[in-house]
């Protein structure tokens, strides 16, 4: 963004994590299965 002042932006440090809330995004699932999304087999 541009600005007529030459404030630094505040920034926070890169970190890579999995987010740590595997359960709350697999609450969402029709079906899961070890952990994972479960899918119907797409063939064409």
């Amino acid at each position: 963004m541009a600005s007529v002042e030459d404030v630094p932006t505040p920034t926070r440090e890169d970190k890579i994590t999995d987010g740590n809330i595997r359960d709350d995004v697999l609450a969402n699932a029709p079906k899961t299965e070890e952990g994972f999304f479960v899918m119907p087999k797409a063939v064409e």
